[in-house]
């Protein structure tokens, strides 16, 4: 399973979608536990945000960690350039448009 091999820590969904997750039919082929926490990108926040931050092109937006071939961990920093052009092209790549009900993005890597 996508889930098990990426050690994905979170899963962004929407509700319906959620909803089939973990409806009994997904439990008797899939354990329930077995999933990680999952969130509905629809939801609302439960308290209202003081303040959204004001983060700059070239600020870091996450780190990207990877296992080189002699085994060393390496973390690259993708800033919010990088990941508005990586978004840019998924939308590109994978044709989203608002009629798309699932869309599947792996790592090349």
């Amino acid at each position: 399973m996508i889930v098990d091999v990426s050690k994905s820590g979170i899963v962004l969904s929407i509700q319906p979608i959620i909803k089939l997750l973990k409806s009994r039919e997904a439990a008797a082929s899939i354990d329930p536990t077995s999933w990680p926490h999952i969130l509905d990108i629809d939801d609302n926040p439960k308290r209202k945000l003081i303040a959204i931050a004001n983060a700059t092109l070239d600020s870091t937006a996450y780190l990207d960690f990877s296992v080189w071939t002699c085994g060393r961990l390496s973390g690259v920093i993708i800033t919010h350039r990088s990941l508005s052009s990586l978004c840019a092209s998924l939308e590109l790549a994978c044709e989203l448009y608002p009629s798309r009900h699932v869309a599947l993005c792996f790592d090349p890597g």
